[in-house]
């Protein structure tokens, strides 16, 4: 009974981490739609590429969307 419980557990606590991530890309990815924020974003995305290109290595550095879902992320994660 102990280890059905556990498996619950387990099973719960999978089911919260990815509603969290996926949470956060959609917040993100609203704020792509979002016209005040998108030109700002997609700029440093293409200079992230651009960049990549030059040096032969996609490093992201840069790039605005992984530090914005990083962002959302932990936000979610500290309410939790």
């Amino acid at each position: 009974m102990l280890d059905q419980i556990e498996n619950y557990e387990k099973a719960n606590l999978k089911k919260e981490l990815k509603d969290i991530a996926v949470g956060s890309v959609d917040k993100v990815f609203a704020l792509l739609e979002d016209p005040e924020h998108a030109a700002k974003i997609q700029r440093s995305a293409f200079v992230s590429a651009l960049d990549g290109i030059k040096d032969g290595v996609m490093t992201y550095k840069g790039d605005a969307v992984l530090p914005l879902i990083e962002a959302e992320m932990n936000s979610k994660l500290a309410a939790f």
